[in-house]
């Protein structure tokens, strides 16, 4: 079975902040040298269900939105732990974007992925990066009105231009972006491809 090597970036407020030490208080920097190898930050904003990730282990606790975060750390994406060990030493079994898809909570965004062929297509041999609305995204006056785009050209076989705005056939991080960036989306037949635009703000927040 072949599995794409793909980056799933949820449309959701994603944070970024520069790796720097001395920001963070001694004592966190002591904690987050413990957690061993493969261990990532997660911040959460308290009671607005928000989780922000980075690979980044000195994470200073700040605010977001006005309330303070919580800062605890769990195995980077790809990796477990492994008993009797530190960090996060085991490899989890490799998964196709659309697995990721729907584990970072993408469910509806993958069904019409199914629907539609491209979903196939994604779990085919080659590398692909998503950029896959969540299911809370859809909720929104503005996902209603992408879901019902999406729904207009849901046929069999694939040709769902809409869904492919959300596909480039390259790899892409997070950490490659900076100010205004502009990639290819995912070609098909009589349509050439539209330029996706990722923006990335010198206060920390990612919008695509």
């Amino acid at each position: 079975m072949h599995y794409s090597l793909g980056l799933v970036v949820i449309l959701a407020l994603v944070c970024f902040a520069n790796c720097k030490p001395n920001r963070v208080p001694w004592w966190q920097i002591k904690v987050a040298k413990s957690q061993g190898p493969n261990a990532c930050i997660v911040e959460e904003v308290p009671d607005l269900s928000k989780k922000y990730y980075t690979e980044c282990k000195y994470w200073p606790v700040r605010k977001v939105c006005g309330r303070e975060t919580i800062v605890r750390y769990e195995c980077c994406e790809g990796f477990k732990q492994v008993p009797g060990e530190e960090g996060c030493t085991g490899v989890k079994a490799l998964k196709n974007v659309l697995e990721v898809s729907r584990d970072f909570g993408a469910t509806k965004f993958v069904k019409y992925l199914e629907d539609s062929g491209l979903g196939h297509e994604l779990t085919q041999e080659g590398t692909y990066t998503l950029f896959a609305p969540t299911d809370q995204a859809f909720e929104s006056p503005s996902g209603q009105i992408v879901g019902m785009k999406i729904e207009s050209f849901l046929t069999p076989g694939g040709e769902n231009p809409v869904l492919r705005y959300h596909i480039s056939d390259k790899k892409y991080l997070s950490k490659d972006f900076s100010g205004n960036n502009e990639i290819k989306s995912l070609q098909i037949k009589n349509y050439d491809g539209r330029q996706l635009r990722i923006s990335k703000y010198s206060i920390g927040v990612g919008a695509i």
